[in-house]
């Protein structure tokens, strides 16, 4: 799946519940607020989304952007299907096992194929929008509550993805101010000892 196929799939999904708004009056805000809190409230979404976020950032090329947009995309389809009821065993044990997956891949920095990572975020984030969906509060719109659930879910990933990026520029730039110094101090140390090896042999026999 490329770049810009997965953002249309998103958006697409996206507006599923944003034409459904104006169907639902009086549960709008509710919603919303419920839906971008949900994530929010999850240790394991919450972890989970911050690694994957992460994760993407250490890849090269569309993998950045694919897999973060696959999750979001296969867990928008997940959540319609856990609103209407459906099944999904394991489920939970799903969800608890992409937190430990999502931070193993990122802590080994893993590079994977990009439709094995994509695979890989897609079916978690099934099992993640499952889970969210089956608790939707029976007075929310499902509409609104999706889309802050997706809001929620987006700014979290774009959180481990910064926050990736800033720790990696910091530690490059550690890295080359130590090797600076380094270099500098070998500099010194090696004017000092041909400083001395001249004053030795111009001093007087």
């Amino acid at each position: 799946m490329t770049k810009s196929r997965a953002l249309l799939a998103v958006v697409g999904f996206s507006a599923l519940p944003a034409a459904a708004l104006a169907h639902t009056p009086g549960a709008e805000i509710s919603g919303l607020i419920d839906g971008f809190r949900h994530p929010l409230l999850g240790w394991d979404h919450l972890l989970a989304m911050l690694a994957i976020g992460a994760w993407a950032a250490q890849q090269r090329g569309r993998a950045r952007f694919a897999i973060p947009l696959g999750f979001l995309t296969a867990m928008c389809v997940g959540g319609l299907l856990g609103t209407r009821g459906a099944a999904l065993p394991l489920a939970e044990l799903a969800i608890g096992g992409s937190v430990l997956t999502f931070g193993a891949l990122a802590g080994r920095r893993a590079r994977l194929a990009t439709p094995l990572a994509v695979a890989i975020a897609s079916a978690f984030g099934f099992a993640h929008g499952f889970a969210h969906g089956a608790e939707l509060p029976p007075t929310a719109s499902f509409a609104a509550f999706g889309l802050g659930m997706l809001g929620a879910t987006a700014a979290l990933q774009g959180v481990g993805w910064l926050a990736c990026r800033l720790i990696a520029a910091a530690l490059a730039t550690s890295a080359f101010s130590s090797g600076a110094n380094a270099a500098a101090t070998g500099l010194e140390v090696e004017e000092i000892v041909v400083s001395g090896r001249s004053s030795s042999c111009s001093a007087p026999t």
